[in-house]
């Protein structure tokens, strides 16, 4: 009953949070354009479909075509970006 407490893990000084604190707003920043992008690149050939047939004269079969050949190659870059995150990973 009478175990002793293990010591706190010692604090950062205090000038060293404000910069830290901007790196992670900046990266935080960074991460949301990149899925804000993302996002933009996965829904964009939905809204810009019935433009893209009339303009590149293509049949909805051609259309479906040219969206899954994006996908499969969105897919495809998924390994060896895997590869090379589990190689190099996040490193500080």
């Amino acid at each position: 009953m009478n175990e002793p407490i293990p010591p706190r893990p010692p604090t950062p000084p205090d000038d060293a949070l404000p910069e830290a604190r901007s790196g992670t707003v900046g990266l935080l920043a960074v991460l949301a354009a990149a899925f804000t992008v993302s996002q933009f690149y996965r829904t964009a050939p939905a809204v810009i479909g019935p433009e893209l047939r009339s303009g590149l004269a293509l049949s909805p079969a051609e259309l479906g075509l040219a969206a899954g050949a994006f996908f499969i190659a969105f897919s495809l870059m998924h390994v060896p970006i895997g590869v090379l995150l589990d190689r190099y990973g996040p490193r500080r």
